[in-house]
């Protein structure tokens, strides 16, 4: 039986490449089964994916893939080494000391975003600054500044703009299936 691999990118060029790597080699073949998920449809996918296929994350989308995977404590796959090192390990496939190892599955198991990380998020969203969020909910500047700097380490992103993206479509992922 194949062992469906979602492939989360918009870069069409990423795709053909994990596309290539699976083809060149006859055991990937027989063992895989590629699967693009585009930005678009990732809410949609979230809502009748479990935890059978293997979520592997683009490097425009990994941020995006971390929150979902953070909330349903679920592994993925980092796609940051070159073609031959992500060829090696689809075909040893996946083992706890093969991880440690290359760090190419992020675990995060133990990882969770905390209900104070989501109020930051939430209020970033709705345009309010840290010191508007300590006004009106009575915490320090710098208690919501930290927040929401564990909130973006948590999720490898690096500016504002990209924790707007992630937020939005987490906050529509949250209100259509809850």
């Amino acid at each position: 039986m194949k062992v469906l691999v979602c492939v989360f990118t918009d870069n069409e060029f990423f795709f053909s490449a994990m596309v290539e790597i699976i083809a060149s080699h006859p055991f990937l073949t027989e063992k895989y089964m590629l699967c693009k998920i585009r930005s678009d449809e990732i809410v949609k996918w979230m809502h009748t994916a479990d935890e059978q296929n293997m979520i592997m994350a683009g490097p425009d989308m990994e941020s995006l893939v971390r929150i979902f995977c953070l909330e349903k404590r679920w592994d993925y796959l980092t796609t940051r080494l070159n073609a031959s090192e992500m060829q090696d390990f689809l075909v040893l496939g996946i083992n706890r000391h093969y991880e440690r190892k290359t760090n190419l599955v992020q675990t995060r198991k133990s990882m969770k975003l905390s209900k104070q990380e989501l109020n930051v998020l939430s209020w970033f969203l709705l345009g309010l600054t840290p010191y508007n969020m300590s006004r009106y909910y009575g915490l320090s500047v710098k208690t919501i500044s930290t927040y929401k700097r564990r909130l973006m380490d948590k999720l490898n992103i690096k500016s504002d703009a990209e924790l707007f993206k992630v937020g939005s479509t987490y906050k529509m992922y949250r209100k259509t299936f809850g």
